[in-house]
């Protein structure tokens, strides 16, 4: 039997359902940690900071942060069970997690922990009374952490301090590359904002200053969730001008240096008639990404940032059907990723060639976006994940 990995290599599994899609053998183990739940705990945005292991789950009474050393007895909820469900955005800085909470009195606010119960506590109340200010889009950069408060779009900045917990632009601010974080390159964050009268939005960048903060690009946005990779000091995007649809953009933090990879899919006209390139890695000096093109539906794509060095990379669901490649995740020089060929999703991994793309599993049935293995970083060298193997 061809087995997923190395025999040395052990996959750590969080509840998802009681069982894994991975049949036992001999050379590899798949182990529970601990049964967060009766029913399902739904475990994700895994983030290690100082040496421990963080997560999101639910349990019998509600949603939040948990720490694990990797055993049942060292996982442990450290958020206090007065608390909503809504948990988001948790993020490594300066050796604790910052995240989202509410606690039923304070509302949606910032909070901190150093992976105690006592050291877990709200860190700055922005936006006093029971409302909050749903701090979003946690993303440290030049060693500051950076966020949009929801309740009113305003981009803040973060030293470590509550009082040095400031507001870089009173415009409102989107995020740019559309998923749970800033886009970087060389420590500057980018972000969709408009020009200060509420029209005229593009790319902008923030070192974290006031003087800082610039245009870079008007009248491009990011108009779906595109994800970014760096490669080479260059940022990779996906964005619409108004002419191309979403496709492949690349900038070196300049307006001369912002421009258009490839046109994927040369009918434009919105989303759906786009390349809409997504999933973006740096994987083997290019940037793979999942999109579309002309003749092929969500594919696995590669590119070292010209139109000619631009191509698919296998074709996992022939023609126009889409397989949607998605949460990738470089592992032991392979990369590893989820995606839907046919009727189920299956674990997949690629060494950038169209040989060497192969299904190492095929998963549970239904939709593609729902029944996705989800990865998390590797921890004490383990690869962690859950998955789901019920097929409805």
């Amino acid at each position: 039997m061809k087995t997923l990995l190395s025999a040395n290599l052990k996959f750590i599994v969080f509840l998802f359902f009681s069982n894994a899609i991975f049949p036992p053998c001999k050379s590899q183990v798949i182990q529970k940690i601990k049964d967060v739940r009766f029913a399902n705990s739904f475990p994700f945005d895994f983030t290690v900071s100082n040496n421990k292991l963080f997560f999101i789950a639910t349990d019998n009474t509600n949603a939040g942060v948990f720490v694990t050393d990797g055993t049942d007895v060292g996982t442990q909820k450290l958020t206090p069970s007065t608390g909503l469900y809504s948990i988001s955005d948790i993020v490594d800085y300066n050796n604790k997690i910052y995240f989202t909470y509410n606690d039923g009195s304070n509302g949606y606010e910032l909070w901190v922990s150093d992976g105690t119960v006592a050291g877990t506590s709200i860190f700055k109340d922005i936006n006093p009374g029971s409302t909050g200010s749903f701090p979003k889009n946690l993303t440290v950069a030049n060693n500051k952490l950076f966020f949009i408060t929801d309740i009113d779009q305003k981009l803040y900045v973060c030293d470590g301090t509550p009082a040095g917990t400031t507001i870089i632009k009173n415009n409102g601010a989107v995020i740019f590359n559309g998923l749970a974080q800033f886009a970087i390159l060389n420590n500057d964050i980018y972000f969709t904002s408009d020009n200060g009268t509420g029209a005229g939005y593009g790319m902008w960048k923030s070192d974290g200053t006031p003087a800082g903060t610039a245009l870079i690009m008007p009248n491009i946005a990011s108009s779906i969730p595109g994800d970014y990779a760096v490669l080479n000091n260059t940022l990779f995007f996906s964005a619409d001008d108004g002419v191309h649809g979403t496709e492949l953009w690349t900038t070196d933090g300049t307006s001369g240096g912002t421009g258009l990879v490839i046109n994927l899919r040369a009918d434009g006209g919105g989303i759906f008639a786009s390349g809409a390139p997504f999933n973006m890695i740096n994987y083997k000096n290019k940037i793979y990404f999942t999109a579309s093109d002309d003749t092929h539906g969500a594919e696995l794509f590669s590119s070292d940032g010209t139109a000619g060095g631009t191509q698919i990379v296998k074709d996992m669901s022939p023609g126009m059907e889409a397989s949607v490649p998605q949460k990738s995740v470089i592992y032991n020089g392979d990369l590893y990723f989820s995606c839907y060929n046919g009727a189920a999703t299956g674990l997949w991994k690629s060494d950038g060639t169209t040989a060497g793309t192969t299904l190492i599993k095929q998963g549970g049935g239904g939709d593609p976006f729902l029944r996705d293995t989800r990865f998390a970083p590797v921890f004490n060298g383990l690869l962690y994940f859950t998955v789901n193997d019920l097929q409805f």
